[in-house]
Order: C-alpha cells, then sequence, then structure tokens
C-alpha cells in the first residue's frame, strides 16, 4: 500500500468513526459522554496503523491537523454535537491530535536511532490513554467511593483506582509481548506507568490528561533503565 492509499484508508475509517457517533447521538438519542467515550476509544485503535501504515510525519502530521482544524471549527458552528455537546468545559480532543503527532515523531526517532522497542513508545502511551481514560470514568461514575475536585474538574478515587490498575495491567502485557524484561523490572515499570498515568488523569484539567497521560507513560519509559 502507498502513502496516499494508506492515507486515503485512514481518513475514510476517521470519518466513518465519526458519522457513526454522529447517527448513534442523532437517531439513537445516545448520550454525547458516551458517543464521545466511542470516538475517544475508536481513534486511539486507529491510530495503532500509523506505525504499519505511514512512514513519514507529513503523513502523520496531514492527517492530525486535518482533524484538528475540523474539531476547531466544530466548536464554534455547533458541528458534531456528538463530541462538544457535553456538560463541562473539555478541550480534550482538541489535545488527541496534537499528542498523537508527537508520539509518532517520537516512534519516528527511535526508529531511526535503532532503538529497541521503538514501536512500543507509540503503542503504549497511545493505548493507555485511550482506554484506561474511559475506563477510569465508567468507574468513576459507577463506584465513586470519594469525589475529588483537583483543579476544579469532578474526580473520584475509584476512577483513579481503577485508572492505576488498568495501566498497569496494560503496560504488563504489552512490555511483556515486546520486550525482553525480567519479572521484577516489568512489575515495577508497570506499576511506575499505570501511578504516573493515573496521577496525570487526576490532576489534569478541562481534559488535558489527553496530553499529559501519554507524555507521563513516555518520560517512564524513556527512564525505565534508571528505575530498574
Amino acid at each position: 500500500m502507498n502513502s496516499l492509499q494508506a492515507l486515503f484508508f485512514l481518513t475514510c475509517m476517521f470519518l466513518g468513526l465519526f458519522s457513526t457517533s454522529e447517527l448513534l447521538y442523532r437517531r439513537y438519542s445516545w448520550a454525547a459522554e458516551s458517543t464521545r467515550k466511542l470516538v475517544h476509544i475508536g481513534t486511539g485503535l486507529l491510530t495503532m496503523l500509523f506505525p504499519i501504515w505511514l512512514q513519514t510525519t507529513w503523513q502523520v502530521g496531514l492527517l492530525c491537523g486535518s482533524f484538528l482544524i475540523i474539531l476547531l471549527a466544530s466548536q464554534p458552528l455547533g458541528l458534531l454535537p456528538s463530541i462538544n455537546n457535553i456538560n463541562r468545559k473539555s478541550r480534550g480532543s482538541l489535545y488527541y491530535p496534537v499528542i498523537v503527532f508527537m508520539m509518532f515523531e517520537l516512534f519516528l526517532w527511535k526508529k531511526s536511532l535503532s532503538a529497541e522497542g521503538a514501536y512500543i513508545h507509540f503503542y503504549l502511551p497511545i493505548l493507555v490513554m485511550a482506554l484506561c481514560d474511559p475506563l477510569a470514568a465508567y468507574v468513576g461514575r459507577r463506584w465513586p467511593i470519594k469525589k475529588t475536585h483537583p483543579n476544579g474538574d469532578e474526580k473520584s478515587w475509584g476512577g483513579s483506582i481503577a485508572f492505576a490498575i488498568g495501566a498497569s495491567l496494560l503496560s504488563a502485557v504489552l512490555l511483556g509481548a515486546t520486550q525482553d524484561h525480567s519479572m521484577w523490572n516489568l512489575v515495577l515499570v508497570s506499576m511506575l506507568i499505570g501511578v504516573c498515568c493515573s496521577i496525570a488523569e487526576a490532576f489534569s484539567k478541562a481534559g488535558a490528561d489527553n496530553f499529559f497521560i501519554p507524555l507521563a507513560a513516555s518520560f517512564v519509559l524513556e527512564t525505565s533503565d534508571y528505575w530498574t
């Protein structure tokens, strides 16, 4: 598959995801919080194709930049209510394409150095953000345990604990499958990722967790030699 074909197929898949969320919101009366989470997870899973199908900065920059412009324009124009029509202030959808681009650039740099586990530096931070953030929101609503309000945003111990456990388990699976770690190193690094990302999620404001969660995971990965 050449670069233009890859861009075309990925664009179609992203537009299909956005269209599905709009259909569920408008025709089947899904809540915007639910369709927003669907797009959040779906976007993260689709970006897993980036390191496989895309090879250059301009390709990912074009995709991420285009969707950032669409999302920026949709808010003042009242478009994409399945993403924007929520009862809280959030810029999370705008942070999403920015952090994906940054993590892809890190992946390309690692790959150019022939660094071990270059792919994990893209896959793990994005998947932790895409999967564990919705998990924390779901558990936080069902079992809040104790609500807190760091930076003015409502969080809960239940959600934070669920995030830390989910991120730790996901990290252990991905690291165990892609890198050679002793059991002690695998457990320690995975738990550090879970804890650091959970803290980033808990203290981020107005959707900034979409930016800081992958950064926290990337920081632990980059410095893991110092912890083990």
